[in-house]
Protein backbone atom coordinates (compact mmCIF):
# COMPACT_ATOMS: atom_id res chain seq x y z
CA UNK A 1 0.00 0.00 0.00
CA UNK A 2 1.58 3.28 -0.99
CA UNK A 3 1.14 6.64 0.75
CA UNK A 4 -1.38 7.84 -1.84
CA UNK A 5 -3.70 4.89 -1.20
CA UNK A 6 -3.29 5.27 2.57
CA UNK A 7 -4.27 8.94 2.30
CA UNK A 8 -7.32 8.10 0.19
CA UNK A 9 -8.46 5.38 2.59
CA UNK A 10 -8.19 7.78 5.54
CA UNK A 11 -10.78 10.00 3.85
CA UNK A 12 -13.61 7.41 3.98
CA UNK A 13 -15.25 5.38 6.71
CA UNK A 14 -15.20 1.59 7.04
CA UNK A 15 -18.77 0.98 5.77
CA UNK A 16 -17.92 2.88 2.58
CA UNK A 17 -14.83 0.71 2.02
CA UNK A 18 -16.85 -2.47 2.68
CA UNK A 19 -19.55 -1.37 0.24
CA UNK A 20 -16.93 -0.63 -2.42
CA UNK A 21 -15.38 -4.09 -1.99
CA UNK A 22 -18.81 -5.71 -2.33
CA UNK A 23 -19.51 -3.73 -5.52
CA UNK A 24 -16.09 -4.65 -6.96
CA UNK A 25 -16.59 -8.33 -6.14
CA UNK A 26 -20.21 -8.32 -7.32
CA UNK A 27 -21.46 -10.07 -4.17
CA UNK A 28 -22.09 -9.60 -0.49
CA UNK A 29 -19.07 -11.01 1.25
CA UNK A 30 -18.87 -9.79 4.80
CA UNK A 31 -20.47 -12.20 7.26
CA UNK A 32 -17.72 -12.57 9.86
CA UNK A 33 -17.77 -9.15 11.49
CA UNK A 34 -18.62 -7.57 14.82
CA UNK A 35 -22.39 -7.46 15.19
CA UNK A 36 -22.45 -5.87 18.62
CA UNK A 37 -22.18 -2.20 19.46
CA UNK A 38 -18.74 -0.72 18.90
CA UNK A 39 -17.83 2.46 20.75
CA UNK A 40 -15.07 4.74 19.53
CA UNK A 41 -12.63 5.52 22.32
CA UNK A 42 -11.65 8.75 20.55
CA UNK A 43 -14.52 9.76 18.25
CA UNK A 44 -12.84 13.08 17.43
CA UNK A 45 -9.73 11.31 16.09
CA UNK A 46 -9.24 10.93 12.33
CA UNK A 47 -9.68 7.55 10.67
CA UNK A 48 -6.80 5.12 11.01
CA UNK A 49 -5.66 2.84 8.22
CA UNK A 50 -3.12 0.06 8.30
CA UNK A 51 -2.27 -3.59 7.93
CA UNK A 52 -3.96 -5.87 10.46
CA UNK A 53 -1.72 -7.78 12.85
CA UNK A 54 -4.10 -10.38 14.25
CA UNK A 55 -4.18 -12.45 17.40
CA UNK A 56 -6.57 -14.40 19.60
CA UNK A 57 -6.73 -14.25 23.38
CA UNK A 58 -8.54 -16.18 26.12
CA UNK A 59 -8.46 -15.75 29.89
CA UNK A 60 -11.41 -17.77 31.23
CA UNK A 61 -9.32 -20.90 31.79
CA UNK A 62 -5.85 -20.47 33.30
CA UNK A 63 -3.03 -22.07 31.34
CA UNK A 64 -1.47 -25.23 32.73
CA UNK A 65 1.61 -24.93 30.54
CA UNK A 66 5.13 -24.44 31.85
CA UNK A 67 5.85 -20.73 32.54
CA UNK A 68 8.82 -20.84 30.15
CA UNK A 69 6.52 -21.92 27.30
CA UNK A 70 4.03 -19.17 28.15
CA UNK A 71 6.85 -16.58 28.26
CA UNK A 72 8.25 -17.77 24.90
CA UNK A 73 4.78 -17.63 23.30
CA UNK A 74 4.23 -14.13 24.67
CA UNK A 75 7.54 -12.93 23.24
CA UNK A 76 6.67 -14.55 19.88
CA UNK A 77 3.36 -12.71 20.03
CA UNK A 78 5.06 -9.34 20.63
CA UNK A 79 7.49 -10.04 17.76
CA UNK A 80 4.56 -10.95 15.50
CA UNK A 81 2.71 -7.73 16.35
CA UNK A 82 5.85 -5.63 15.77
CA UNK A 83 6.70 -7.26 12.44
CA UNK A 84 5.14 -6.89 9.02
CA UNK A 85 4.34 -3.87 6.89
CA UNK A 86 3.54 -0.52 8.46
CA UNK A 87 1.39 1.19 9.41
CA UNK A 88 -0.13 -1.66 11.38
CA UNK A 89 -3.14 -2.10 13.64
CA UNK A 90 -3.72 -4.72 16.33
CA UNK A 91 -6.90 -6.74 15.72
CA UNK A 92 -7.48 -9.12 18.61
CA UNK A 93 -10.29 -11.67 18.95
CA UNK A 94 -11.34 -12.59 22.49
CA UNK A 95 -12.19 -16.30 22.35
CA UNK A 96 -14.14 -16.03 25.62
CA UNK A 97 -16.73 -13.70 24.06
CA UNK A 98 -19.46 -13.03 25.13
CA UNK A 99 -18.29 -13.95 28.63
CA UNK A 100 -14.91 -12.27 28.47
CA UNK A 101 -13.13 -12.04 31.82
CA UNK A 102 -9.64 -10.83 30.90
CA UNK A 103 -8.33 -7.38 30.10
CA UNK A 104 -5.67 -7.17 27.44
CA UNK A 105 -4.58 -3.61 26.83
CA UNK A 106 -3.74 -2.49 30.37
CA UNK A 107 -0.22 -3.82 30.83
CA UNK A 108 0.47 -4.37 27.12
CA UNK A 109 -0.14 -0.79 25.97
CA UNK A 110 3.39 0.48 26.83
CA UNK A 111 4.91 -2.54 25.07
CA UNK A 112 2.89 -1.94 21.90
CA UNK A 113 3.66 1.74 21.99
CA UNK A 114 7.36 1.01 22.37
CA UNK A 115 7.48 -1.31 19.37
CA UNK A 116 5.11 0.88 17.30
CA UNK A 117 2.83 -2.09 16.67
CA UNK A 118 -0.23 -0.24 17.89
CA UNK A 119 -0.03 3.52 17.51
CA UNK A 120 -3.81 3.79 17.93
CA UNK A 121 -3.54 2.90 21.63
CA UNK A 122 -0.88 5.51 22.30
CA UNK A 123 -1.82 8.98 23.52
CA UNK A 124 0.79 10.22 21.04
CA UNK A 125 -1.12 8.79 18.04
Amino acid sequence: MDDTLLSLLRMVDTPTVCNAIEVAQGKRGFNAFTRGTVLASRPQAPAIVGYARTARIAAATPSTEDPAIIRARRMDYYRHMASGPKPSLAVIEDLDFPNAVGAFWGRSTPIFTAVSACRACSPMA
